[in-house]
């Protein structure tokens, strides 16, 4: 189960059809490119950039998925989780991104 960030960050090139790629990450469509940022699965870091077709991969598909940012391609996935940790540590000067995601309106 999908559910997105209220701040969701969106990518250049995302951004352009943001409504139609939520709805084909919800359905699970097969869309090359498309990326998902999600908080970290590991303990260990803090975000996992993830092709969004891997959803539907056994280990995703019976977990709830918070979805951060939404990117075409893997370079603007890899901008908007470098946009995502440096905004959250100029605002708050921690690393705490999903409650600092959860403050913003």
């Amino acid at each position: 189960m999908v559910e997105w960030s209220k701040h969701l960050y969106v990518g250049a090139e995302a951004g352009k059809k943001k409504h139609r790629y939520q709805k084909d990450v919800e359905r699970g469509t097969f869309r090359p490119g498309l990326y998902v940022i999600t908080p970290a699965a590991s303990g260990r870091d803090l975000l996992d950039m993830i092709p969004a077709y891997e959803l539907n991969q056994p280990f995703y598909r019976d977990r709830q998925i918070r979805i951060y940012g939404l990117a075409l391609g893997r370079g603007e996935a890899l901008e908007l989780v470098r946009s995502l940790v440096t905004d959250c540590y100029l605002k708050t000067g921690d690393f705490q991104i999903d409650a600092w995601l959860q403050t913003q309106k």
